[in-house]
């Protein structure tokens, strides 16, 4: 076989080579190469050496809602659920704070407190354990109601004495011939603490 008796792969028209190793078919213009074992066409050989390449790892797709991973609340939508949060306990401890204050006023002015300090400051046994000049404290557990006519008051408040201190339980129902009121006084003593019980009807 000569350089001049080729034949394109492609068309099968005649090549020459002319010394060469490459040519281009007149006819139907393909690129063609010269081996030991024939003409080839150059594109089919370029193609079947380029090496495919390398596959693409697969990524693991993520679920759409991935309940495991809870994303952090906005910071717009933290700040809003904390002032909510603290305007409710800011609401509750005023309103709280109003109720006990109404309380306390309406106890100085129509409730017995004054005659409660003078009932308890005649009693002889607890003037001696708390000492003279006892003075009953700012109630902090009140609860004053009036219904059909009826008014009802109880409190705790604190004695203090000149010597020591003590507390005082008190509930009264308003009558029309004043308040009828059943007290304890609880006072420290030798033996710790001793409690004792007033009754008191028509109290002005």
């Amino acid at each position: 076989m000569t350089v001049h008796d080729l034949e394109c792969p492609n068309c099968g028209a005649s090549v020459e080579f002319a010394g060469s190793t490459r040519a281009t078919c007149a006819f139907c213009k393909s690129s063609l190469r010269l081996t030991g074992d024939g003409v080839h066409s150059a594109e089919v050989d370029q193609k079947s050496s380029v090496q495919p390449p390398p596959p693409v790892p697969a990524v693991p797709l993520r679920p759409l809602f991935d309940m495991t991973r809870r994303k952090p609340l906005p910071r717009l939508l933290q700040v809003g659920c904390l002032f909510v949060i603290v305007s409710q306990i800011l609401f509750v401890c005023v309103c709280g704070s109003f109720v006990a204050l109404a309380n306390n006023v309406l106890l100085r002015v129509w409730g017995p407190l004054d005659q409660v300090a003078i009932i308890v400051q005649a009693q002889p046994e607890v003037v001696r354990a708390l000492g003279q000049s006892i003075r009953l404290g700012s109630p902090n557990s009140s609860n004053f109601q009036s219904k059909n006519g009826s008014t009802t008051v109880k409190f705790n408040a604190p004695l203090i004495g000149a010597t020591a201190s003590g507390k005082v339980q008190v509930e009264g129902r308003w009558q029309e011939d004043g308040w009828n009121l059943d007290i304890w006084v609880t006072y420290p003593d030798d033996e710790g603490e001793r409690q004792i019980f007033i009754q008191r009807r028509g109290i002005r």
